[in-house]
């Protein structure tokens, strides 16, 4: 048996400098369809545009934040690679043009911040003024059962009176009490559902706000922070405009 029999190494290929340009090129292209892509994307979100509601712009600005990651992943992959450390006229012209809509990018997301705040206020205000409403409507319907059945004179208007409302009162208006004391046992009922009901919707409405303020959060700090990011990359890509405009100088 012979021990010094060679191990034979996996085959291996080693890129050449123009495969490995090629390779990095598709970055650039790749960088080109993401901004494609997010075009459709923000057309689709702002088209139909319902301005004036607070409903829809406080979900479309959210979208919109939420969408800023291609964008930004779009700037580094156009930005990332120069072949040769060189820039064509034609690389220049559109680096020239990413840079400045950066610069609208960043005044677009800045102009949401405000917008994203008076629309978290009216919400707040809508959201608080249906929950009382609903109470509202919910105790002055209660009420009016309870006068109807404080008006009440026989256990059949009584039992009438239940099936309609749906009280589900079967076991009190089966039982053997008097048709007064079942009337104070029915209202005692309604009491407590009254009470077990604010409690509830209380609970229901604390976690509806809760979701709701905290989307407002995202969304207010997520419009500085993008537009952050696109005024710095507006100023850190200062280079290609300059590029740009000694390419024009000498054209």
């Amino acid at each position: 048996m012979n021990i010094n029999k060679p191990i034979n190494k996996p085959f291996s290929f080693e890129a050449t400098k123009e495969t490995q340009a090629r390779t990095l090129q598709l970055l650039r292209i790749i960088g080109c369809f993401i901004f494609l892509f997010t075009l459709l994307d923000y057309f689709d979100i702002i088209i139909p545009l319902q301005l004036f509601n607070p409903v829809w712009e406080f979900s479309t600005i959210g979208q919109l934040v939420e969408q800023v990651w291609a964008p930004l992943l779009g700037f580094f992959l156009v930005f990332f690679y120069l072949k040769d450390n060189q820039v064509s006229f034609k690389q220049a012209r559109l680096l020239n043009f990413l840079s400045w809509t950066a610069l609208l990018l960043s005044i677009f997301y800045f102009a949401l911040f405000p917008l994203v705040l008076a629309d978290t206020y009216k919400l707040n205000t809508q959201l608080t003024s249906a929950n009382k409403v609903k109470v509202a409507r919910f105790d002055s319907g209660l009420e009016n059962v309870r006068k109807l059945i404080a008006s009440s004179t026989t256990p059949e208007q009584l039992a009438s009176l239940s099936k309609r409302a749906s009280l589900g009162d079967e076991d009190i208006l089966s039982s053997r009490n008097t048709f007064e004391h079942m009337k104070v046992q029915i209202s005692q009922k309604l009491e407590n559902d009254q009470i077990k009901y604010h409690k509830l919707n209380a609970s229901a409405h604390r976690t509806q706000m809760l979701g709701f303020f905290k989307k407002a959060t995202k969304y207010t700090l997520g419009t500085l922070l993008s537009a952050t990011c696109m005024f710095m990359i507006f100023k850190t890509t200062r280079w290609s405009r300059v590029i740009y405009k000694e390419f024009k100088k000498n054209r």
